[in-house]
Order: structure tokens, then sequence, then C-alpha cells
């Protein structure tokens, strides 16, 4: 998965890239840095929204009763996210 990673940060704006894979193994979004386009679309932004995009709808914790969308989900970056995209990854529930 991390090739994945490597080949949308090879076509991106910055060298970034982002992979999101659910606990079963299925890519659910690969996406580089459009930051050209928008300040805000770092490639970890970019992934969470295409994950967001193509889930039906928001899933609940079971323990908490919280909204969830990355709940377990594994997370392949081919740079450090910045302060911004590791709050959205914590926010997003991934898999730390």
């Amino acid at each position: 998965h991390m090739r994945l990673a490597q080949k949308a940060g090879a076509t991106s704006d910055s060298g970034a890239g982002c992979a999101i894979v659910s606990p079963s193994g299925t890519v659910l979004a690969v996406a580089g840095d459009r930051r050209r386009s928008h300040p805000l679309h770092h490639a970890v932004m970019v992934a969470i929204a295409e994950v967001s995009s193509s889930l039906a709808g928001r899933k609940r914790d079971p323990d908490s009763g919280e909204e969830y969308l990355c709940r377990e989900c594994q997370v392949y970056l081919t740079h450090e996210p910045c302060v911004m995209c590791a709050m959205a990854l914590v926010h997003s529930r991934v898999r730390l």
C-alpha cells in the first residue's frame, strides 16, 4: 500500500502522497497533494475527503455512540503529516 501512496506523491504538487486502507485491506482512497488548487488540499485531507464521499454515510461507534469515518483504517504517508493533517487523522479515527 505504501507504493500507492508513493505513486500518488510522484504526481502531486509537493511529492506528498497518502493511501487509506480499511481493516479488511480494501483501498479506500489514494491521493496526492493538490495545494496549488486550494491551500487545504494536502494529500491527507484529499484522501479523507475521498473516503467520506465514497461511504454511504457515517457510522457510529458502538461503544461511545460517536460518529467516525476511518475507524481502524491504516494510513500510508510519504511525508510526516503537518499539524492540520495530523489532527484530521485523529478526528477521523484512523489507526495510529
